[in-house]
């Protein structure tokens, strides 16, 4: 069983042992999170993206983490209650991330469900989620929670193909 959490400054460390693992696995987004004062930054800017005042080039995003039953951070999600930029054609309404220990268990496809729910609390009902072309695990993710692939388009960011699903009420 897993839920979402809101950020807590207060559980950074954790934060950033998750970080460190996502960068040790991938060499994601994450690794930039290479201190526990990063951390701390990051988890207080993914706070304001919440918020009604939002910096330039970023779009509203409820941001949480996803805790297990023994209270432990096993992933990461951000729900974007608006789409501009590169988030209309590449990033979608919904991303999240599992901890690389974690993966394969079932996790990801309870973070989409969750997230779906919450997102259609905000009042989005038709939701844009990506995945990239050579990742089978999220691309079934995104499927069993009623996915259905509208097309592929070429990322020049990543230098990836992008395969874009829209999940309707």
């Amino acid at each position: 069983m897993i839920q979402l959490i809101s950020l807590n400054i207060n559980r950074a460390t954790e934060y950033f042992e998750l970080c460190k693992e996502y960068a040790r696995y991938d060499g994601s987004k994450y690794a930039k999170i290479d201190t526990i004062e990063k951390a701390r930054t990051r988890i207080e800017s993914d706070i304001k993206l919440a918020g009604s005042e939002i910096p330039k080039n970023k779009v509203r995003t409820l941001v949480r983490w996803v805790e297990n039953n023994k209270h432990e951070l096993v992933g990461t999600c951000r729900i974007r209650l608006e789409l501009l930029g590169d988030f209309e054609l590449t990033g979608g309404h919904i991303g999240y991330d599992v901890r690389p220990k974690n993966r394969k268990n079932g996790i990801g496809t309870e973070i989409l469900r969750l997230a779906l729910i919450e997102i259609r609390n905000n009042g989005i009902q038709n939701i844009l989620v990506t995945c990239n072309d050579d990742n089978i695990g999220s691309s079934k993710i995104i499927e069993r929670n009623g996915g259905i692939l509208e097309n592929k388009i070429w990322d020049e960011d990543e230098g990836k193909e992008v395969r874009r699903y829209w999940i309707y009420k």
